[in-house]
């Protein structure tokens, strides 16, 4: 039996007691920013809405409190320790004065509530700006086991959330290593070719004599944070979007024209081979005597790449760039052995810190379901029966 079950058995056999939040800990709702605040000399972060800038402000000199958006990402609940000033956007949950508060640690209490977010993000109201329920909050039933129980429900749910911090900055830390590799690794001192001399021609589909049923991949099928396909649809001549023309294989790098900043990049794998994607794609199709697809796809994602693109893309409230302006970027071409290695070590960055089975991001997702699970478990009580 763990320590926790020990407890629990010990001191509160027979279920623990609901109590309303408003019961247990202080509860008010923030204040509009005025001009006059602005204009004061004090620098503490603001919350509202579930985030945190940093703006001059005078504040509420909290520390150690619970917020909960109150409208924008209703419900959304965090844990602050450090002074600040919350906006009319924003409730706080604080601890009551100490006369009243022994018997209640604020982190279970936070635990519980974050536990909770998804049923307060159902008791939301408004249309264009949605609005959490305050007299639903305020009365929001919340169990109280013994102090001790909830003390070690806390210890517990802490080394959680340190250890998902932990490979949160060690996902980061790989990210800026991999970002040094790629620029250093890139930047070879050999011959640099433009696009255009490297790829060959694609072919656009005739809707008009095919009757087949093809995967589309549109501008919003690449997920920007891993360069991946996640979403296709099936598309034929009779559903066809107009933009739906260009007909990819595998190997191809597609890079993403329309709002370039974006970095819409992507490579087609086996599964996507001889489907279709938008013409809001610059397709690139090297002659693999020259150049190896992932060595093309690793330059397309490097500061110089992009710098080219900022500096080439054209309009303000749209920007794009042309095909021909990508393919007139330069990469360097090294010999394909050399080409080869280098893809190899970037490989492995890649898996690491983008690979959603195998790399940090599958570990950091298996044990946000573990932390998940053991918060749903350890926060699970049967309601103290009263007699009559």
């Amino acid at each position: 039996m763990s320590k926790i079950e020990q407890l629990i058995k010990e001191k509160c056999p027979n279920g623990v007691e609901y109590r309303k939040l408003c019961e247990i800990m202080f509860l008010r709702a923030g204040t509009r920013i005025t001009t006059a605040m602005m204009n004061d000399n004090y620098n503490y972060n603001v919350i509202g809405g579930g985030t945190l800038p940093t703006g001059k402000y005078n504040n509420y000199n909290r520390t150690t409190c619970i917020t909960i958006s109150r409208a924008g990402s209703a419900g959304y609940v965090n844990w602050i320790e450090e002074k600040f000033w919350a906006t009319d956007v924003c409730f706080t949950c604080e601890k009551k004065d100490a006369n009243n508060d022994d018997n209640i640690n604020i982190k279970y209490v936070y635990y519980y509530l974050k536990n909770s977010q998804k049923d307060l993000q159902q008791h939301i109201y408004g249309g264009s700006m949605p609005k959490l329920e305050k007299q639903y909050l305020w009365k929001y039933l919340i169990p109280v086991p013994p102090i001790e129980v909830q003390e070690e429900i806390v210890k517990i749910l802490d080394k959680f959330s340190e250890l998902e911090a932990e490979l949160e900055a060690e996902l980061e830390a790989r990210k800026k290593q991999y970002e040094f590799w790629k620029e250093k690794k890139l930047c070879n001192n050999c011959k640099h070719v433009k696009l255009d001399d490297l790829c060959e021609k694609i072919s656009n589909i005739n809707w008009k004599t095919n009757q087949k049923t093809y995967q589309y991949i549109d501008l919003s099928s690449v997920n920007k944070e891993n360069n991946c396909i996640m979403e296709t649809t099936s598309i034929n001549s009779l559903n066809a979007p107009s933009r739906a023309k260009q007909i990819v294989k595998e190997g191809d790098v597609l890079f993403g024209t329309t709002r370039p900043m974006l970095k819409r990049i992507t490579i087609i794998g086996k599964e996507f081979d001889n489907q279709i994607c938008s013409t809001g794609y610059c397709v690139l199709r090297v002659n693999k005597t020259k150049v190896l697809p992932r060595w093309l796809f690793y330059n397309l994602q490097t500061n110089k790449y992009y710098h080219y693109i900022n500096s080439n893309q054209q309009g303000t409230s749209y920007p794009s760039i042309s095909d021909s302006l990508v393919k007139k970027y330069k990469i360097p071409v090294p010999p394909l052995e050399e080409q080869e290695r280098i893809v190899k070590i970037l490989d492995k960055f890649d898996k690491l810190i983008n690979d959603i089975s195998e790399g940090i991001p599958a570990e950091i997702e298996a044990r946000r379901k573990q932390y998940e699970y053991y918060r749903n478990k350890l926060l699970s009580f049967e309601e103290l029966k009263v007699n009559d």
